[in-house]
């Protein structure tokens, strides 16, 4: 499953995979404890690119 880096940690945590302490906060039944789910979403950055082709080429 992929739906970008921030909402595939969502849903994966709303599955119930993930942190069991941080999913037991909000009444999400953990079937995996992965700590890491959701954690370090600022190793993601968007560097947005402006450039000019010099003809119909793709992205």
């Amino acid at each position: 499953m992929a739906a970008g880096s921030l909402v595939t940690p969502q849903l994966l945590m709303l599955s119930g995979i993930g942190p069991a302490d941080h999913l037991g906060e909000h009444g999400i039944a953990c079937i995996a404890d992965l700590p890491g789910v959701g954690e370090n979403l600022i190793d993601h950055p968007e560097v947005p690119i402006i450039a000019m082709a010099n003809g119909p080429y793709g992205y």
